[in-house]
């Protein structure tokens, strides 16, 4: 349908090109609406003529409309703003939305009245078909029959094309139907795998896998004693598709092929280790499983992380079992408990390394290093020659337990040392001034120990305690004293200092012959005092005593290397102890006068290889 726009446009306001303020008031915007909306309902009415035949065709006329009428309005408005650009493309876009409006609603109509209309008149066909019958009232039947038959032929003859149209319609409808059926049904089905012994179907397995592990499960179960006939069980395979069977697992399968075979069979359940058969216990087996929790439980510490298992995979399967594989439960026990005491060895192969051997065989670096004293393994990359014998077991439990639990603990870290050389001490003279001490960190870490034996750790977070404290220590460099060309009345470049400093220091009493005897060093003396005056070491060395030797008092004697030693004595208080080493000028006591003295002074001896020689050459 269309409409003119000659017919509409003459009811658009006029919207002056000036950019000047609208010369058009509020009534006059107002007037323009309503000028607008009576045009519109003109045109709404020739469109209700056109579509009143269907009133889906006159609803989305309706609604086409009603938008357009939208952008019309808005177009006003946006004139009486004095937007002309805008107005302008309302304009065009009102007209536009008018068309699409009326041409959209009319297609829809058209395709509603395609669609309905071939129902519609099977329907109206029924109902001429019934009229016709009805004006048949009180004659035979054959002449309604008659009736009915000339409507349907009429009608279908008049109405081919419906016919076609429907048919169609109803074919694909039909294949979409008819494909879905098919697909469902399909997926109810899947393929399976029938296994058969004899001539008899045993049952559907989800692959030919599981049939070979169930022969597997098989053999293992028919181990006979002494030397029993063979059984040898072969069944057949075939492909097929059934729908929701139940499948058979491994031990199923070969609980079917057991119950096939001509031996006595019972209900027992099996031990296997590592896929091995050991035998079956007849009955529940619950001594069995309990003795097997027991060893487990017996390295529980209750631990929240706490995972204890075999190191071997252990399985306890119940089934049929042929009466030559039964053996007792006491003897099943004290198989799970025995211990092995065989020694395993491993071959090496060239530049294998430590850890890769470790790992092959399930124990820790620091384990083989251990199970191979006589071979140096320094770390996880030592390298072995090809064909090496390396220990991996010394035995042990038939059923070894690993147990792997997070553990908290503190570990000390050791303290480093820090050396310092000096020309104050005597070479091969060591020193300590700052002792040592330990760190200590706390760490968390993942420990895995296989019959309480670690075998592997792995840190998790580590927390700093204390830091350790560096050790410092002098070591000496100075040579020691030269005594060549001595003569022991002459001065020495000994690089000797005085035990006392100051200059108001002086010798009360020096070597040789006196009064009370030949004195065999010289007695050093401060004016004003010399009682807790610090006594200084001549020279660098080892204190080689210290402490009371009678007339002497409170005495240090120093070793100064090449039989040079040098006496401090009659002091009141001893700073050093035997074994120290000293540097030149370090306090190693305080004067005083212990022993037997007059007063307060420092005896000081110079002594070469025992024999006392004259203090004043060796000093300044």
């Amino acid at each position: 349908m269309a409409v003119s726009k000659s017919a509409n446009r003459s009811d658009l306001a006029y919207y002056p090109k000036s950019r000047t303020r609208s010369p058009y008031s509020k009534n006059t915007l107002r007037h323009s609406i309503h000028s607008a909306a009576e045009s519109r309902s003109a045109v709404r009415k020739k469109a209700f003529i056109q579509t009143t035949e269907n009133p889906l065709l006159y609803f989305f006329s309706v609604v086409g409309g009603g938008i357009a009428d939208s952008f019309y309005i808005a177009g006003v408005i946006l004139g009486y703003l004095r937007k002309e650009i805008f107005v302008r493309q309302e304009r065009r876009l009102y007209w536009r939305m008018k068309k699409l409006g009326i041409r959209f609603s009319y297609l829809m109509g058209r395709l509603g009245l395609a669609i309905t209309l071939p129902f519609v008149k099977t329907v109206r066909g029924f109902y001429l078909m019934g009229q016709a019958v009805a004006r048949q009232k009180g004659r035979p039947f054959g002449d309604k029959v008659m009736a009915a038959a000339d409507v349907f032929y009429y009608g279908c003859r008049n109405n081919i094309n419906m016919f076609k149209t429907m048919v169609n319609y109803i074919l694909p409808v039909m294949g979409v139907v008819l494909f879905a059926c098919v697909v469902n049904f399909t997926g109810s089905l899947s393929f399976a795998v029938a296994v058969s012994y004899n001539g008899e179907q045993i049952g559907y397995v989800s692959s030919e896998a599981v049939a070979e592990q169930a022969k597997q499960i098989l053999t293992g179960r028919l181990v006979y004693l002494d030397d029993s006939e063979r059984i040898t069980i072969t069944p057949s395979y075939s492909l097929e598709i059934v729908e929701n069977t139940e499948m058979l697992n491994e031990y199923q399968l070969a609980d079917e092929l057991i119950q096939l075979s001509s031996d006595e069979i019972v209900t027992a359940k099996g031990l296997y280790v590592d896929n091995v058969f050991y035998g079956a216990a007849e009955g529940d087996g619950t001594e069995l499983e309990a003795t097997l929790q027991k060893v487990l439980d017996q390295y529980r510490t209750d631990s929240e992380d706490e995972t204890v298992s075999f190191v071997n995979d252990v399985k306890v399967v119940p089934g049929l079992y042929i009466t030559e594989n039964i053996v007792s439960t006491d003897d099943l026990v004290a198989q799970v408990l025995s211990t092995d005491s065989t020694v395993r060895y491993y071959t090496a192969s060239l530049n294998e390394t430590a850890e890769e051997v470790a790992d092959a065989n399930r124990i820790s670096v620091s384990e083989l290093k251990k199970l191979n004293p006589d071979i140096e393994i320094d770390s996880k990359s030592t390298t072995f020659s090809e064909g090496q014998m390396l220990t991996v077991a010394e035995g042990g439990s038939f059923l070894p337990v690993q147990v792997t639990r997070t553990e908290t603990y503190t570990e000390e870290v050791p303290y480093s040392t820090k050396t310092t050389k000096s020309a104050d001490y005597m070479k091969g003279t060591t020193k300590t001034v700052k002792a040592g001490e330990n760190g200590k960190n706390q760490v968390t870490a993942k420990i895995s120990y296989v019959d309480g034996s670690e075998v592997s750790r792995e840190v998790l977070s580590t927390k700093v305690l204390s830091e350790p404290v560096t050790r410092e220590v002098i070591q000496g460099t100075a040579s020691p004293v030269s005594l060549s060309g001595s003569t022991g009345d002459g001065k020495i470049a000994s690089g000797f200092i005085w035990p006392l400093s100051g200059s108001n220091r002086y010798v009360s009493s020096y070597y040789g012959s006196r009064s009370l005897g030949n004195h065999g060093g010289i007695d050093i003396c401060l004016r004003g005092g010399t009682y807790g005056a610090s006594v200084r070491a001549s020279a660098s060395g080892t204190v080689v005593f210290s402490g009371t030797n009678g007339s002497f008092g409170k005495l240090v004697r120093i070793d100064h290397g090449n039989g040079l030693q040098t006496y401090y004595a009659h002091n009141s208080q001893l700073l050093v102890s035997a074994g120290d080493h000293v540097a030149q000028g370090e306090v190693i006591a305080k004067a005083g006068a212990t022993g037997r003295v007059t007063g307060p002074h420092v005896h000081f001896e110079v002594r070469v290889n025992g024999q006392r020689r004259n203090p004043i050459n060796y000093l300044p």
